[in-house]
């Protein structure tokens, strides 16, 4: 019996040690059960906070930056490590960079209060999210050259290949279609992290659209300037409201607004009774080619009937930054007169401001113009005849007096200009850009023919000029700038000689013109007398 006490004595003290062993003689090695986020997680946030729990109560004086550790392409990240009995909390100083792969590194002399550590080194990585934008892009498939900004924070430009990354970097390429949501790395902490979908604003370039005449009226949209025909988008025709397509008759002046994501064609419009003239219609295009619908192209034709009032023959056009829109009018038949018109953003012709009629130069002829916007916030009017030429400026379109822009001459020399057509500004806005030909109605080829493009400040001093009668590289017949696009490069219709060509300013300087001329096939058309008159 007695054995059998002893027995049951030495039995509960066993279950007693094996209850209590732990405690006395210590645990197992420490374990890590739990870690957020997670190791090999994707899409982390970027203002993540970064815990781990253990399997007991932790040692604080193992617990240390050096110990638990954050890196990132093997560089430590400033945080702050916080021990709160079985849970290490590791709060970076400052938000984690987006789409960026971290490592979290947990070293094996990591401690339980009872100094069991664990059995070796914890390591694992994870990667944050990219932020998502939803692009809304009016240009169509975005080429090389097209900014992206996401919230005014410049995000990349696309890449030569035109194709999509998965992300891409601050400042590095990124090539997105219209109305496409995609993941994007922009680097920039300051951009909030709410899960919101962002816009981005895109850029048409380097798309080049130019008006195209071979039978009636053509718009068209290259990709490159020496592309063959078969690689070019036409648009012939434009739906409005619904009723007819509205076809393009005298497309001649195309404005691309680079920075809003709009394409302005200047054409022309016979209207009858009581005004019984050809009349200037404003086509601003939001998508190439607009929706069959007409929601993406708004078609204003410039007059009314009550009071008769109407424009006609302008060339060239202004975009404030308001989205009102400036350009000339060569008003009356004779004599030549012409004047400022502003329309609204709508585009409404009968809320248009009105400018000062004044008079062209002598004797009375169709006057080619150019319009441009000067820095200081004027308007330089240039055009010309077969004997006199000039260039002026306005304050605005309520200016009721002119002053003279430099002080050139009718002539072939310096300071002369034959026949000044359209003009464009610098991007830096420290010089203009003038295309000069010469009179072609009276005698062709004229008399006086300069075909050339000349060069100056926005004070109309420190002339010089490229080019000169010809068939050749560096030579034209007739040229008439088209603009100088985003690519920083100065797209000229060389009229006499059927083709879309481009140089590089600084040709003016000394430098390359880097001469690109397009394909021979291409045999653009464009009308001088509707470039022209």
């Amino acid at each position: 019996m007695k054995n059998l006490r002893f027995v049951a004595f030495l039995f509960v003290i066993i279950a007693v040690l094996a209850l209590t062993g732990c405690f006395l003689f210590g645990r197992g090695p420490l374990e890590i059960v739990f870690i957020s986020p997670a190791l090999d997680g994707t899409g982390v946030l970027i203002d993540a906070v970064i815990t781990i729990q253990a399997s007991a109560d932790l040692d604080t004086d193992t617990v240390t930056v050096d110990s638990v550790q954050l890196t990132q392409s093997g560089q430590p990240v400033a945080a702050a490590v916080v021990v709160t009995d079985q849970t290490i909390t590791v709060t970076p100083d400052a938000l984690l960079d987006f789409g960026t792969e971290y490592t979290l590194t947990i070293a094996g002399s990591v401690a339980d209060t009872r100094g069991n550590t664990l059995e070796g080194e914890v390591s694992g990585s994870f990667t944050t999210r990219f932020l998502t934008v939803s692009v809304s892009s009016t240009g169509g498939i975005m080429q090389s050259g097209a900014a992206v900004t996401v919230d005014g924070v410049p995000a990349g430009t696309t890449d030569s290949a035109g194709q999509l990354p998965v992300s891409i970097p601050s400042g590095g390429t990124v090539a997105v279609g219209a109305s496409k949501t995609f993941f994007m790395d922009t680097e920039d902490p300051s951009i909030p992290l709410d899960g919101s979908t962002y816009d981005a604003q895109l850029e048409l370039a380097p798309y080049v659209f130019v008006s195209h005449r071979p039978e009636g009226g053509e718009l068209v949209r290259l990709n490159s300037v020496d592309a063959s025909p078969e690689n070019y988008e036409y648009l012939s025709e434009i739906y409005h409201g619904e009723v007819e397509p509205y076809y393009l008759n005298q497309p001649v002046g195309v404005y691309t607004d680079y920075d809003n994501g709009a394409i302005y064609v200047l054409d022309g419009s016979w209207v009858g009774e009581p005004i019984y003239s050809e009349v200037t219609v404003v086509i601003r295009l939001t998508n190439f080619p607009p929706a069959t619908d007409g929601s993406e192209a708004t078609v204003s034709e410039l007059y009314t009937v009550d009071p008769v009032q109407f424009v006609r023959y302008a060339q060239q056009l202004v975009v404030l930054e308001d989205g009102s829109v400036v350009l000339y009018d060569t008003y009356l038949y004779w004599p030549g007169e012409f004047r400022l018109v502003r329309l609204p953003q709508s585009l409404d012709f009968s809320s248009a401001q009105i400018g000062t009629v004044f008079p062209g130069p002598n004797p009375p002829e169709y006057d080619a113009m150019g319009l441009s916007q000067l820095p200081d916030g004027s308007f330089l009017v240039t055009g010309g005849d077969h004997s006199t030429i000039f260039a002026v400026t306005l304050d605005g379109v309520d200016d009721t007096t002119t002053q003279d822009f430099g002080t050139f001459t009718y002539g072939t020399g310096t300071n002369n200009l034959a026949y000044p057509t359209r003009s464009a500004l610098s991007q830096d806005g420290t010089y203009v850009y003038i295309s000069d030909t010469g009179y072609r109605f009276s005698v062709t080829p004229p008399p006086d023919d300069n075909s050339r493009i000349v060069r100056v400040d926005t004070n109309g001093s420190g002339f010089t000029s490229y080019g000169g009668p010809g068939t050749g590289t560096g030579r034209f017949d007739n040229p008439v700038i088209l603009g100088l696009l985003p690519d920083n490069r100065l797209y000229i219709m060389d009229v006499g000689n059927s083709r879309l060509v481009r140089i590089n300013p600084g040709v003016f300087d000394g430098g390359s013109a880097e001469w690109t001329q397009s394909d021979a096939s291409a045999n653009f058309t464009f009308d001088y007398w509707y470039n022209y008159s």
